[in-house]
């Protein structure tokens, strides 16, 4: 991530007498540099959140497909991204094929 340093140029009396604007502006550009908490997350992601979110237990890829009404390899690019977002894992780490995922703790503030 690029670093860089930004001088804005302000008066004592501007941040007296327009104190809320030049605190919405300096907001604005904490929104507009800063980086995201929250990752991105697409409308097939959020779905997949919120099926393993009301399912309650772990999901498996053949119930994705069901829940988004694609095919399975549409539905393993969603779950991988997933699991690289951190936002879903697998069932058993551990092992090379995984065919049960949950759904993260830090996923659930996509629910939203």
């Amino acid at each position: 991530m690029d670093m860089f340093i930004s001088r804005l140029p302000f008066s004592w009396d501007e941040l007296d007498e327009r104190g809320l604007d030049c605190r919405n502006y300096v907001e604005q550009l904490i929104g507009k540099y800063a980086v995201d908490a929250k990752t991105k997350v697409n409308m097939y992601e959020k779905e997949v959140i919120r099926f393993g979110a009301a399912l309650s237990r772990p999901f498996k890829m053949y119930e994705v497909c069901s829940c988004l009404d694609k095919e399975v390899t549409f539905c393993r690019l969603v779950v991988k991204s997933l699991i690289e977002k951190k936002l879903v894992e697998p069932v058993y780490p551990d092992r090379i094929r995984n065919h049960a995922f949950k759904i993260s703790l830090s996923a659930l503030g996509y629910l939203r």
